[in-house]
């Protein structure tokens, strides 16, 4: 029996849904950090990134937690959700390593 995409899209969302409400349950501890590396990685987010752009991160980078399931979780109406979060971030901590890089 062949499905089409609407019928493959209706089969995920129960999945989709059910991560949104057990990520945290799943979330793996953080390894311990060597002293003084977290530091400076969250200061440099603090003051580049929004509050969703940080969240949005941290979920997907530090928790594993997938893209669609961030979407519906944080309640984010954009056409491409999370991932536009992620590449804004991207974008802009590249920028301040770059700008440190050529200070140092």
């Amino acid at each position: 029996m062949s499905f089409g995409r609407a019928a493959r899209a209706r089969a995920k969302r129960p999945r989709i849904r059910w991560a949104a409400r057990n990520w945290r349950k799943r979330a793996k501890p953080s390894p311990p950090s060597r002293p003084g590396t977290r530091g400076p990685v969250r200061q440099l987010m603090d003051r580049r990134l929004d509050e969703t752009e940080k969240q949005v991160t941290t979920l997907h980078y530090g928790h594993d937690v997938r893209l669609d399931a961030i979407t519906v979780a944080l309640g984010l109406t954009n056409a491409s959700g999370a991932k536009a979060y992620i590449v804004s971030a991207k974008r802009k901590l590249n920028a301040a390593v770059r700008r440190w890089n050529a200070k140092s």
